[in-house]
């Protein structure tokens, strides 16, 4: 006979079980509902977990998201990618001279995923209302 390994596990407590986020069993609830997390742009490390290694985000079927945060995943995404926060991650057909050009070489932020589809009134003195987009 050969040598024989014996391996046996133990339960150690955790000294930040604190911290731990519950786990109430299997949920049909996707991640970030479940965990009810209001994401910025700003969250890169949470971001990066739904994306590839060219910047593009995952498919809904990997992720597992469900369909409202999967769309606010590839907005924030874009707008990260917009702030200048991923500046490794481009995809291969990625034109840099183009992205580059007039004010698209400035950095952007916004306050929520949403604030980059809503419409701004801007009143200049002398002149009509008129609706500025962005």
């Amino acid at each position: 006979m050969g040598l024989l390994s014996k391996v046996h596990g133990e339960l150690v407590q955790s000294d930040r079980a604190e911290r731990l986020i519950p786990s109430n069993g299997p949920s049909k609830a996707c991640p970030l509902c479940r965990l009810g997390l209001e994401l910025s742009f700003m969250d890169v490390l949470i971001l990066r977990q739904f994306m590839r290694n060219d910047g593009t985000v995952l498919p809904q079927r990997i992720t597992g998201l469900c369909n409202r945060q999967q769309m606010i995943v590839e907005r924030l995404v874009m707008q990260a990618h917009w702030s200048g926060l991923f500046p490794t991650l481009k995809p291969n057909d990625f034109d840099y001279k183009e992205a580059s050009e007039g004010y698209k070489k400035y950095n952007r932020y916004w306050k929520s995923h949403t604030d980059m589809y809503s419409k701004k009134i801007t009143v200049k003195p002398g002149s009509f209302y008129y609706i500025k987009r962005y």
